[in-house]
């Protein structure tokens, strides 16, 4: 969350942090839900915090701020003045193999580091695969439009692609 005291995923698929998506689907069949009435959440947004080091999921300095993952038109959210796609060009980013989400880091001219987590066309492909590997029920994407698009034609591709698989008799 934006006020985390270390920098790190809004959606890990696993790992030591409170939530995952592993956790959460444990945590429903504990409760009795079948996984197949189960959604789980893909944020099209991100967080970027000021942090105390260069090691992922560094101590935070204050709140972070809210990214959107694609390029919004000027002033449709003035509030978000940070896009990853952008950071991403300018600074590179890692997949965190255990989380299975994304993230860069850089260094201010300040001497300040930077530390920013996000979902990824990457990402999205390793959880729809957990999704589909336990029958889950679906997933669920917000806001709609942080992504320009992207991520969702991205989805959409892969899910025509196995329909028509499975139409064909194949996977």
């Amino acid at each position: 969350w934006k006020d985390s005291k270390n920098a790190g995923p809004l959606s890990p698929l696993n790992g030591n942090e409170v939530i995952t998506w592993t956790k959460a689907v444990t945590q429903g069949a504990a409760l009795g839900v079948p996984k197949n009435r189960l959604l789980i959440s893909f944020p099209f947004y991100g967080y970027e915090w000021t942090v105390k080091g260069q090691t992922p999921r560094s101590e935070t300095i204050g709140s972070g701020v809210t990214t959107t993952y694609g390029l919004m038109p000027d002033g449709v959210l003035p509030d978000i003045q940070v896009n990853t796609l952008e950071r991403v060009r300018r600074y590179g980013a890692t997949h965190d193999p255990v989380s299975g989400s994304s993230y860069y880091q850089f260094k201010r001219k300040n001497g300040g580091f930077v530390e920013g987590w996000f979902e990824d066309t990457q990402s999205l492909m390793r959880k729809t695969d957990y999704l589909e590997a336990e029958k889950m029920g679906g997933i669920a994407f917000f806001p709609l439009g942080y992504d320009d698009g992207k991520l969702m034609e991205s989805f959409l591709r892969k899910k025509n692609i196995a329909n028509r698989s499975e139409k064909n008799g194949s996977r």
